[in-house]
């Protein structure tokens, strides 16, 4: 079954991801790299994605195929 959304383009077009298991877990890695690095993930390059606990494993599944682990 398809995914829905664009996180799977996202992931492929990405150099590096960060996944997280749902919003608010998005949101805290943001601010903890905001925090770390005095800029957002998306600004050094990082694209934050949030998937959930079904989908986790097929985003890392792919993740290895595209060599972004």
């Amino acid at each position: 079954m398809r995914l829905p959304g664009h996180d799977t383009l996202r992931m492929s077009l990405a150099k590096k991801v960060i996944l997280v298991e749902g919003p608010s877990d998005e949101l805290i890695v943001q601010k903890a790299f905001f925090a770390t690095n005095s800029k957002m993930p998306l600004e050094a390059g990082i694209d934050v994605l949030s998937v959930n606990g079904l989908a986790g494993p097929r985003f890392l599944d792919i993740a290895k195929l595209l060599d972004l682990v």
